[in-house]
C-alpha cells in the first residue's frame, strides 16, 4: 500500500563506531600503535572522523602528535589532551605500577574515536591565550579569541550538536565563556583543563591544526553528531549545614565570607582539618589543593541537591584569602561540602539520573584530577565503578585539573573535583531544512 502511494520507509542509516584503547607502556611509540590497534579494531576498520588523546606528562605531547600523525589516516582531525596519572579505557583504569610512593610516575596513554560518515567534526586550536590569568585585559582578550576562532569555524554551518573544549590551567574559564559567546544556549560544551602528575606545569594539548601547547592554549573539537548526544557534569559531594555568602572576592581570590576573612571561615566550618599544618598567623601562599579536596565549598544550582564544586587550591594567611579553582562574584551563596572515596560513586550516580540515554553507542568522560591525588591508589576501582555504572559503552576518561559541561539546568559551566560525561546515542539526529 504505501509503494503504491509512492512512500518508501527509509532505510535506518548506519550508525557511527566508536572505539577507545590504552596502553601502559613507557614507549610513546609501543604505546600509540598498542592503543591505536585496540580502536581501529572496535571501529571494524572503518576510517575515524575524530581522535581524542589522552597521556599522562611522562609522554612527551611533540612525540605522542607526531606519532598520531604518521599512524592514522591522511587529514584526521584529532587533539590531545594530557591527564593526572592514569587513564579508563572500557571500564579498565590504565596506568603504569608506581615505583615511587606518590605515584608521580605514572604513566598511561589512550585513544578515543569515532567513525561518523554522516558526520563531521571540525578542529580549532588557540594558541596564545595570555601569561597571566589573574589580569583582567588578558582575560577579555583569551575569551575573545576563542569566540572568533569558533565563529569562524562554523562561517556558513548551522550550530554544532557539541563542542569539546580542553585548555591549559588559568584560562579555562575565558575558554568556556569565548566557546558560549559564539555558540547558542542549547549547545553543550564539555571538556577539560589539561592536567599533570602533581601540579607541576608539565600538563600539554596538541592538535591536528595547531602543534603543541604547553602554557597558554586551547584545542577545540566542534561536533556535527549523526546522532543525538547527551551530557551533564555531577558531583560526589554533599551539603554540609555551613553556608555563607561570598562578601568580597578578587579574581580566583575569595577574600571574605560574611564579610569576615574567608580563610578564617573555612577553617571555622572545616574545623581546621582543610588546614593541617596552617594557621591564620603565618605568613605566605600555601597550597593546600590536597587537604581541602573532601570538603570544598560549593554553590548551589538547585534546592540543595546540586552544586558547582569549588576547590581551594591555596591560601594567603597573612591576607586570610583562599584561592579558588573557579571563579565566584560578589554575593555568590556557597556552602561547605564534603565528600569520602567510599561514597563517592553513590553520590555522582544519585546526582546523575539523567545522564545515561538507554542505548549508548560510547562516550567519553571526565573525571577531576584533584581527586585522583587525593584517592591515590583507590582511584583505580573508583573510576571503574564509575565507569560501569553510568557508560556500558565504548568509554574513554582521562583526569582533569578542571571539569567543564552542563549542570543541572542545562547550562555549561566550569567546576572542579567533578565527574562528567558525553554520551553518543543510537538515535539519528533529525535532517534539518
Amino acid at each position: 500500500m504505501l509503494k503504491a502511494l509512492g512512500v518508501v520507509t527509509p532505510r535506518t542509516p548506519d550508525l557511527p563506531r566508536i572505539g577507545a584503547g590504552a596502553s601502559s607502556r613507557s614507549d610513546t611509540q609501543k604505546a600509540l600503535k598498542s592503543a591505536y590497534s585496540a580502536v581501529s579494531s572496535r571501529l571494524g576498520g572503518e576510517k575515524p572522523s575524530l581522535i581524542v588523546a589522552s597521556y599522562t606528562c611522562m609522554h612527551k605531547p611533540e612525540q605522542v602528535a607526531e606519532r598520531l600523525r604518521e599512524i592514522a589516516p591522511p587529514d584526521t582531525p584529532f587533539v590531545g589532551v594530557s591527564s593526572c596519572r592514569g587513564v579508563v579505557a572500557n571500564r579498565s583504569w590504565c596506568g603504569s605500577k608506581q615505583t615511587a610512593p606518590d605515584l608521580l610516575d605514572q604513566t598511561a596513554l589512550g585513544l578515543w574515536a569515532i567513525s561518523d560518515d554522516r558526520g563531521d567534526y571540525e578542529v580549532v586550536h588557540i594558541q596564545g591565550l595570555g601569561e597571566d590569568p589573574d589580569d583582567a585585559r588578558q582575560v577579555i582578550d583569551a575569551r575573545k579569541s576563542v569566540a572568533d576562532g569558533v565563529t569562524a569555524a562554523m562561517a556558513g554551518r548551522q550550530m554544532p550538536s557539541f563542542v569539546l573544549c580542553f585548555s591549559t590551567f588559568g584560562f579555562s574559564e575565558a575558554v568556556l565563556e569565548g566557546v558560549k559567546d559564539a555558540v547558542d544556549d542549547g549547545v553543550p560544551v564539555f571538556g577539560g583543563t589539561a592536567a599533570d602528575n602533581d601540579v607541576t606545569e608539565k600538563w600539554s594539548l596538541f592538535s591536528s591544526k595547531g602543534g603543541v601547547s604547553e602554557k597558554n592554549g586551547a584545542v577545540l573539537v566542534l561536533g556535527w553528531s549523526s546522532v543525538e548526544v547527551s551530557c551533564c557534569m555531577a558531583s560526589g559531594f554533599k551539603p554540609t549545614e555551613r553556608k555563607g555568602v561570598a562578601t568580597k572576592v578578587d579574581g580566583y581570590w575569595l577574600k571574605e565570607i560574611d564579610d569576615q576573612p574567608a580563610l578564617v571561615k573555612y577553617n571555622e566550618w572545616t574545623n581546621s582539618e582543610g588546614m593541617v599544618g596552617l594557621t591564620t598567623s603565618s605568613s605566605g601562599t600555601t597550597a593546600i589543593a590536597g587537604m581541602s579536596s573532601w570538603q570544598p565549598l560549593g554553590e548551589p544550582l538547585d534546592a540543595e541537591t546540586h552544586f558547582r564544586v569549588l576547590h581551594p587550591m591555596k591560601a594567603d594567611s597573612a591576607a586570610g584569602s583562599l584561592k579558588l579553582a573557579g571563579s565566584v562574584p560578589p554575593g555568590t551563596e556557597l556552602t561547605l561540602l564534603k565528600g569520602e572515596a567510599d561514597s563517592l560513586v553513590e553520590y555522582i550516580v544519585e546526582t546523575s539520573e539523567r545522564l545515561a540515554p538507554k542505548e549508548c553507542l560510547g562516550a567519553f568522560m571526565i573525571l577531576c584530577g584533584g581527586l585522583v591525588m587525593a584517592m591515590g591508589e583507590k582511584i583505580e576501582g573508583v573510576y571503574e565503578d564509575l565507569a560501569n555504572e553510568v557508560v556500558k559503552a565504548e568509554a574513554l576518561g582521562m583526569c582533569a585539573f578542571g571539569e567543564q559541561g552542563p549542570n543541572c539546568n542545562r547550562e555549561s559551566m566550569h567546576g572542579n573535583l567533578m565527574f562528567g560525561v558525553l554520551m553518543f546515542s543510537n538515535k539519528p539526529v533529525r535532517p534539518t531544512r
